[in-house]
């Protein structure tokens, strides 16, 4: 069947393509972003008291230049000040004691012999956090395929599963790309997100499917063929899309608003949920409407 593809599903196409190729390779050579920016991990806290003429930043310079000395590459930074005194801190995801034992000594020089300011470093473990285990989530989205395949095929029948399969493995491929291209910090929302957008784009491309059998069986549908109907009502859905977009952007813009006002690690929530929400749309609007009139029955 001679399917149409409008020029704003090419334009989608193509923009899924391109993430996905150019994150998959910042996934294969770079790799995700294993940062603990969450609770777990082990924390480095570099102290220092009596702060002035720039001695936090010096002592934050001077800590990093140590970490790269060791090896140590992976972590985030916070500060805190009081314009008298500030802590620095650094978390990982492996145990660094051993490796920042001169740390103190090292930060201390680079203050200089006559700086009044003293650092002091401190080890805090709490909890172990691994990095995400690709294997762990190749087994999950095997799993998730078949299941949704599975149901799709038994209520949707062939035309309707196909649709629903390619949206949610399209869905689950953009939203590894994205996370790899953002560098947002992996852990621990990795596979919760990639699950979450595979949830929402076999909700919207089953109801889709729906919508274009609904049209199927009207009287005023009968001169169409079901490409024509099923870019029709997908172009009626946009708007209902829209809305539902609309709604999760809000909804991460206030762990946005939350992240301004101090609340640890929100921006980092409100990235992945815009993650979720570009990775769920962009494919099941675009493989619904293409993959259904491929295989549907014609009427």
């Amino acid at each position: 069947m001679n399917c149409k593809i409008n020029k704003l599903t090419k334009i989608l196409i193509v923009a899924f393509l391109v993430l996905v190729v150019a994150g998959m390779a910042v996934l294969g050579f770079v790799g995700l972003n294993n940062t603990t920016d969450y609770s777990k991990g082990y924390e480095v806290q570099v102290s220092v008291d009596n702060i002035r003429d720039g001695e936090q930043a010096i002592a934050e310079t001077s800590a990093k230049e140590y970490f790269k000395q060791v090896g140590l590459k992976n972590y985030t930074v916070q500060s805190m000040d009081d314009g008298i005194n500030a802590v620095i801190i650094f978390k990982f995801n492996e145990d660094v004691t051993f490796k920042v034992s001169g740390l103190e000594e090292f930060v201390q020089q680079s203050l200089g012999a006559d700086a009044i300011a003293i650092a002091e470093v401190d080890v805090v473990e709490t909890l172990a956090s691994n990095s995400p285990n690709i294997w762990s989530f190749v087994l999950g989205i095997a799993i998730a395929v078949v299941a949704i395949f599975v149901y799709t095929i038994i209520i949707e029948k062939l035309a309707g599963s196909v649709a629903t399969l390619i949206s949610s493995v399209g869905a689950g491929l953009l939203s590894v790309a994205l996370i790899a291209l953002t560098r947002v910090p992996a852990n621990p929302l990795f596979l919760i997100s990639i699950a979450l957008s595979m949830l929402i784009a076999s909700g919207i491309a089953i109801t889709l499917v729906n919508r274009y059998r609904a049209e199927m069986k009207n009287e005023g549908s009968a001169k169409l063929s079901n490409a024509e109907i099923a870019q029709a009502v997908t172009k009626g859905e946009y708007k209902k899309f829209a809305i539902l977009g609309g709604a999760l952007v809000v909804f991460a813009l206030m762990f946005a608003v939350l992240g301004l006002i101090g609340v640890a690690h929100m921006f980092n929530v409100c990235i992945h949920l815009l993650i979720v929400g570009v990775s769920a749309f962009i494919p099941s609007i675009v493989a619904a409407p293409v993959f259904w009139p491929l295989l549907a029955k014609k009427k």
